[in-house]
């Protein structure tokens, strides 16, 4: 604590720590008694629409100061992209990995953000795929087997 208490942080990583400790926070509050009786996909409705509401006055600002629209269709796809695959998919299906698997196991799965980006800037970019890559991503394959498969348990 004495290391941490001399330590000097910037703005930046104040809002990283802030972000972690929400996230930790939405996790835990997705298993929750309030939470149990909802569907997955009316739950997820909820999140999204509050999302949207809290973000809405931060979009009508950068609007309104002139900020740039996207100009082209393949940067409109990009968008449609992200919100796709980002934002819809995966946390849709993270929250049917908290209500199914419970927050702290369905996190050891963020360990395949990596991989996943491999993959795609592989496939997508054309990057070169490597040695260290075939290395990490074992790596990461292992260590999710090993923290997700039954315990078997010890004869006493």
């Amino acid at each position: 604590f004495s290391q941490l208490a001399g330590s000097s942080f910037n703005r930046g990583d104040l809002m990283f720590i802030a972000a972690a400790i929400a996230w930790a926070g939405y996790s835990v509050l997705l298993k929750g008694r309030r939470t149990a009786e909802l569907p997955v996909s009316a739950l997820f409705a909820v999140v999204t629409l509050s999302g949207a509401l809290l973000l809405a006055p931060f979009a009508l600002w950068e609007l309104l100061s002139g900020a740039p629209m996207p100009q082209t269709w393949t940067a409109w796809g990009g968008i449609g992209g992200i919100v796709v695959f980002s934002s819809l998919l995966a946390f849709s299906g993270y929250q049917y990995g908290v209500a199914t698997l419970g927050a702290s196991t369905t996190s050891i799965f963020m360990y395949l953000l990596p991989p996943y980006g491999v993959g795609l800037a592989v496939t997508i970019l054309g990057e070169p795929f490597e040695t260290f890559h075939a290395i990490g991503i074992i790596t990461v394959l292992a260590g999710l087997v090993l923290a997700t498969a039954p315990r078997r348990k010890r004869p006493v």
